[in-house]
């Protein structure tokens, strides 16, 4: 009798290892967990079937093959309306904003070892300081800046104004606390005239001069300090539409910088209009393009936040961030980073002017 007792303990423990195993999860069951209902329109190609979109509704457009073999396990899911398309681990990191290996094993599927591989200068990356400019700039600077508010809230200033609003959402408040300014004609200083060392341009042999173009005047301060003038060219819409006057400091425009939660956007009119419409819910960080880095000053805000919001940029167009590969980079650097692109647009200036509560948007995060 007892040289059978451990076959049977062998063969019940063996059956509660293949009841006990992990499920695998398909696309369908993510979408019906997420209240999405949907039905099969194709049995070709293992099954097809149609759902409203998560992202853009309607009632059948978005297309789903759970037994796809192309990319990774748990199907594929494509939108004919808003192009969003991708595999089960795509979809858990776009709507429920998981770790790349959190969805992998959600899903119980091994990831590939290069996609948990990080490029080595992220992690050997520290924040420079951002040192201030010379006491001269920050003169003349304010002098110029000064001249351009006036013109702003002038009569010649009067469609600057109007785009202002129309086009990024600021009230006339918000850019009167900001001290915007207009610079209505193109013109050139010295740049020794503004303590700024002599420098010259090879292709023509000439000094070179600090360019002030026509255009929305964007300042940044620190401590009280005017410390960057951005211009916003508004005749060009292409390339150089934002153009850094000569001298300027790179650090990041920050807002609220004692805030829990900060939200990380690229445009300084972005940060504006945040702190325009959201200013309770967190603080803003506009680090001035998707390439950017903290400087060390910021850095400290972030690290001692407990939530920080990624909003860059969104490139409607390939329906992708720019750069994802920057991402990477803010995963590689910070714990509490969360990756919360807007709804509509490539922006929070888009989705606002698009009808987007940006309090309900930053309050989603926050849940």
């Amino acid at each position: 009798m007892c040289d059978f007792v451990g076959p049977i303990f062998a063969l019940i423990e063996n059956w509660r290892g293949v009841r006990g195993r992990k499920k695998l999860v398909n696309i369908l069951d993510l979408l019906k967990q997420d209240g999405f209902h949907h039905k099969r329109t194709a049995a070709t190609n293992g099954g097809e079937w149609h759902s409203a979109c998560v992202w853009c509704g309607g009632e059948d457009r978005l297309c789903i093959w759970p037994n796809s073999k192309e990319g990774r396990m748990g199907g594929q899911y494509w939108c004919r309306r808003c192009g969003k398309h991708g595999d089960a681990v795509q979809y858990l990191k776009e709507t429920r904003h998981m770790r790349h290996v959190d969805a992998c094993a959600y899903l119980n599927i091994k990831p590939f070892q290069k996609e948990l591989e990080l490029p080595s200068h992220m992690h050997s990356w520290s924040p420079k300081e951002a040192k201030p400019p010379c006491e001269l700039w920050r003169k003349k600077a304010g002098a110029f800046l000064r001249e351009t508010i006036e013109v702003l809230w002038s009569s010649s200033g009067r469609e600057s104004r109007r785009w202002l609003q129309k086009c990024k959402g600021l009230q006339d408040i918000t850019v009167r606390e900001a001290k915007i300014g207009f610079n209505a004609t193109e013109t050139y200083r010295k740049r020794e005239l503004w303590g700024l060392e002599q420098s010259i341009n090879e292709k023509n042999g000439k000094p070179r001069k600090i360019w002030l173009p026509a255009g929305i005047v964007i300042p940044c301060f620190h401590d009280g300090n005017l410390v960057r003038l951005r211009i916003r060219r508004l005749n060009e819409e292409r390339s150089g539409r934002y153009i850094i006057v000569s001298g300027s400091n790179m650090r990041a425009m920050v807002f609220s910088p004692d805030k829990s939660v900060q939200c990380i956007v690229e445009s300084e009119l972005d940060a504006l209009l945040l702190h325009q419409e959201v200013r309770n819910l967190t603080g803003i960080v506009s680090i001035g393009s998707a390439n950017a880095r903290p400087d060390k000053e910021t850095d400290k805000i972030l690290r001692r936040s407990r939530l920080i919001l990624l909003s860059l940029d969104y490139d409607v167009k390939s329906g992708n961030p720019k750069p994802a590969f920057n991402f990477q980079f803010w995963m590689a650097q910070y714990d509490n980073v969360k990756r919360w692109p807007c709804p509509k647009g490539k922006d929070p200036g888009d989705a606002f002017l698009d009808g987007v509560n940006l309090q309900v948007w930053i309050e989603s995060a926050l849940q």
